[in-house]
């Protein structure tokens, strides 16, 4: 099997912010990174911070590359505070939902195809949906095989 040894760039939460492959850049000072081999049956979600391991999806995924940079890139956005209507639309197959935040429906969209992750979701609180609308987003349910409560304890470091 083959695989490709990628330099991936990942903020605080895990989200993958850049990668390339490791051959053809430098390694980054002062932002957290990680250089590992990537199996051409899989796909990095994302990045442990606490340990720089990868979280693996399997690239037969029904999620396609476009929104999955699509998904990455409205993050960056959103923590950046840029507004994403003036960008490029990778996806054009968002519903119109007028009873909700513009972007509620691209954040429903990420989290319950397992693009963004609960971390993501509390992000969005008072950027781009409301609390009431996190609230609803979690009764959905997102494609996380752990509970709702497992994963902040994760989170708050109570769970390895």
């Amino acid at each position: 099997m083959n695989s490709v040894k990628t330099l991936i760039i990942y903020d605080k939460s895990g989200a993958i912010i850049a990668s390339f492959v490791a051959d053809s850049v430098a390694p980054p000072v002062g932002v957290p990174y990680t250089i590992i081999d990537i199996p051409e049956s899989k796909i990095v979600d994302s990045i442990n911070p606490a340990t720089g391991k990868p979280i693996w999806r399997d690239s037969q995924n029904s999620v396609s590359d476009i929104e999955i940079l699509s998904a990455r890139q409205d993050y960056i956005c959103m923590m950046s505070g840029i507004d994403v209507s003036s960008l490029i639309d990778l996806q054009d197959d968002l519903e119109e939902d007028l009873t909700h935040s513009p972007n509620f429906m691209r954040v429903k969209k990420y989290y319950q195809n397992g693009l963004w992750k609960l971390i993501a979701l509390k992000n969005a609180i008072s950027r781009w949906i409301t609390e009431a609308e996190y609230t609803e987003l979690l009764a959905l349910g997102g494609t996380e095989s752990k509970s709702h409560e497992e994963e902040e304890a994760h989170e708050e470091g109570d769970l390895g």
